[in-house]
């Protein structure tokens, strides 16, 4: 199905209703709404509105009542979203927006697209179904989540038919998808892709906290958890903790089973950082640094080992432990497939990731857990 056939389809639910405005809408409310978090609608309409892999909205005159049909009963192959998670004055507010905004000449870019000697079901989530669009064309976090449950068929079938009863905290991000407009046939060839083929994943999260006094010395403990339900989620085999410590800082004292010892002056790739609240981002950098080592056999689904290293004096800025990983061999990222060619791209290595979360210090306490590499501290479940 291609994304203008999926265009077609929105066409006459967008163009083809006239009705009154029934709720008034704020425009401005309606820019942060599409900016927000909890709103991931633009990674299929374009940032601003200009289309991509789905229609573009801005500059369409659409009413309140046209906007609001189209998010609770949409015509295509978009899911359908509940009042939950955007509400009706919320969906007033973005339909204003995109009036304010100007038409736009031709469709924005798609994020993403397969060759076509593809899997099938890969070419499903990235061309039919837009799956990709949130979930990156492996659709690794949602075998994450997944293997976390021990999930079969049945279990994803009721994570996408279902969604917004099977994942109610958070408030899912993800709606409803209708079986008329993603046929069971279709979901078992992508059930294929991602059970079978690649297979599920560990949810594993770390984070390190703040640190805690420990006499003239400074105690930081890192945490790592496996989020899968006890006896039925998968578990993360051949793990290494590799824990970077502080420029300048001095290892006196360490916990933790498996420990290696100290790897001098590694190499250490430290991701970008958006800006928040009008402070710049940093760039991507590759920095040089000693790394405390741990290496454990396994981590099952509901543990939680923790890791400790004790460093000479006061406690030191949290951002020194930037770059610092937990690595598993199995369950494989990715198995082999001859014809994976669109890979996630936040994990180009053959080994699962997940990057440890540091403190918050602009709330006072450490993060809530650790993510996968790319992927935001905390986030879990439906998209």
């Amino acid at each position: 199905m291609s994304r203008i056939f999926v265009a077609l389809l929105m066409l006459p639910l967008l163009q083809g209703v006239a009705g009154a405005q029934t709720t008034a809408g704020n425009v401005e409310n309606g820019r942060m709404a599409w900016a927000s978090a909890q709103l991931q609608c633009r990674n299929c309409h374009g940032a601003q509105g200009q289309g991509g892999f789905a229609p573009d909205l801005a500059g369409r005159q659409l009413s309140t009542e046209q906007f609001t049909r189209a998010v609770r009963q949409p015509w295509g192959v978009m899911p359908a979203f509940i009042d939950k998670q955007a509400s009706d004055q919320t969906l007033a507010d973005l339909a204003a927006f995109f009036v304010s905004l100007p038409r736009v000449a031709e469709l924005g870019p798609a994020r993403f697209a397969t060759s076509a000697t593809a899997p099938q079901g890969q070419k499903y989530i990235v061309e039919s179904y837009g799956c990709a669009n949130c979930h990156m064309p492996e659709l690794r976090d949602p075998r994450r989540v997944l293997g976390g449950e021990g999930a079969d068929f049945e279990t994803f079938a009721k994570a996408v038919y279902t969604h917004t009863d099977v994942y109610t905290d958070p408030i899912p991000r993800m709606g409803n998808f209708q079986r008329t407009r993603l046929p069971e046939t279709v979901l078992r060839e992508i059930w294929k892709f991602i059970g079978t083929d690649l297979g599920l994943l560990a949810p594993i999260v770390a984070n390190v906290n703040a640190g805690t006094p420990s006499g003239a010395n400074t105690e930081y403990t890192l945490t790592v958890t496996n989020q899968g339900e006890k006896g039925k989620g998968l578990a993360a085999e051949t793990v290494t903790i590799s824990l970077v410590l502080p420029q300048g800082s001095t290892l006196v004292s360490n916990t933790g089973a498996g420990f290696k010892g100290i790897s001098r002056s590694q190499p250490i790739t430290l991701p970008a950082v958006a800006g928040r609240g009008g402070a710049p981002g940093t760039a991507a950098q590759t920095i040089t640094a000693d790394v405390a080592v741990w290496q454990v056999p396994s981590i099952a689904a509901d543990e939680k080992p923790t890791f400790s290293v004790t460093l000479a004096g006061a406690q030191v800025p949290v951002a020194g432990f930037r770059g610092s990983t937990v690595t598993w061999l199995k369950p494989e990222l990715r198995k082999t497939l001859a014809n994976l060619e669109l890979k996630d791209p936040r994990t180009p290595g053959p080994n699962d990731i997940a990057n440890v979360a540091l403190p918050n210090p602009g709330r006072g306490g450490a993060a809530p857990g650790g993510a996968p590499a790319g992927q935001p501290a905390g986030q879990r479940g439906g998209a």
